[in-house]
């Protein structure tokens, strides 16, 4: 059975390395001490920012912000963004869900990007790589 198809939040790349490390999925994080739990998607401060499959977004707050989306069996949270809206939205692939932040001013040197990770219910953190449609190389 092929993979389900979800749309790119930023239609960007996956970020590469840089002087922050590196943006795929199960990269070393804090001197190996963790992997990353999803994938850096390359974007431009300010862009928008789209939902990847329909279902119900809703904001994350605190100390980093992002959106989150539930639809059939899938939980993404997009990080790194600044929500469009205020309490649930429901929402189909492709609708807007808000901009990218600049995050430079917090990890100098790193490349600009959302951090994408993917949850399938009943089995947890999943590699979202597969499902997104990244730009051919």
């Amino acid at each position: 059975m092929p993979l389900q198809q979800f749309v790119n939040p930023t239609g960007g790349e996956v970020r590469g390395c840089d002087a922050q490390g590196c943006g795929f999925y199960g990269a070393w994080r804090d001197g190996g001490a963790r992997l990353h739990a999803g994938v850096d998607i390359v974007s431009v401060t300010g862009q928008g920012v789209s939902a990847s499959f329909g279902g119900t977004a809703e904001p994350i707050t605190g100390t980093i912000s992002g959106v989150k989306i539930t639809g059939g069996p899938f939980v993404m949270r997009v990080l790194y963004v600044d929500a469009g809206f205020t309490g649930t939205l429901q929402v189909q692939a492709g609708t807007m869900i808000g901009t990218a932040q600049n995050i430079t001013n917090i990890y100098p040197g790193i490349t600009n990007h959302v951090h994408a990770e993917l949850y399938l219910r009943g089995i947890g953190n999943i590699d979202p790589t597969p499902f997104i449609a990244f730009p051919p190389r």
